[in-house]
């Protein structure tokens, strides 16, 4: 017998890293709170990320063409939930939620001080999903990660990852 099941819990199912994706274009930033993110490759790096129509971040991220993943630790967890709830057609995220800022290597876009670590990307594909735009972009900039761990989502609820169980080495 076949199970009804919505998108939502079926993705939720898969959980993955709690990230900021920023964007600038002309005087204007964004930042919005993402989960649907993955590696794509390794050799260029690669990353992909699905970004709604209704985001204002990816209306800045559409003509600039490139934009930053900001991975983001436990203690940025309730910021996460202040930044996704919020859109920035209305008001600027970065003043609101007191968000600092430094600048990147390569991209044009805000890269936030509190991140695990960051990857500065340039957009190579995009794939007009409907409702969304996934984005292929190449990493064109890294910073190190911080000392700590990543935020993860996983069935709706926030995570971070526990004791080290193997190497893929």
């Amino acid at each position: 017998m076949r199970r009804e099941f919505t998108g939502k819990k079926a993705m939720g199912a898969i959980g993955g890293p709690v990230v900021f994706i920023t964007g600038a274009f002309s005087d204007q930033i964004g930042i919005m709170t993402a989960n649907m993110l993955a590696g794509v490759t390794f050799a260029p790096p690669q990353v992909c990320v699905s970004l709604s129509h209704h985001s204002h971040t990816r209306s800045l991220i559409e003509p600039s063409g490139e934009f930053a993943v900001n991975a983001i630790s436990p203690e940025q967890m309730e910021l996460a939930k202040l930044i996704g709830r919020t859109t920035g057609n209305r008001v600027d995220k970065f003043k609101q939620f007191n968000v600092e800022t430094f600048e990147g290597r390569i991209v044009q876009c805000p890269l936030v001080k509190a991140a695990y670590t960051v990857l500065e990307c340039k957009v190579i594909h995009s794939l007009d999903l409907g409702t969304h735009t996934l984005y292929v972009g190449e990493v064109v900039g890294y910073h190190e990660p911080v000392k700590g761990s990543p935020l993860y989502l996983y069935h709706g609820n926030y995570y971070t990852l526990g004791e080290q169980i193997g190497s893929y080495k």
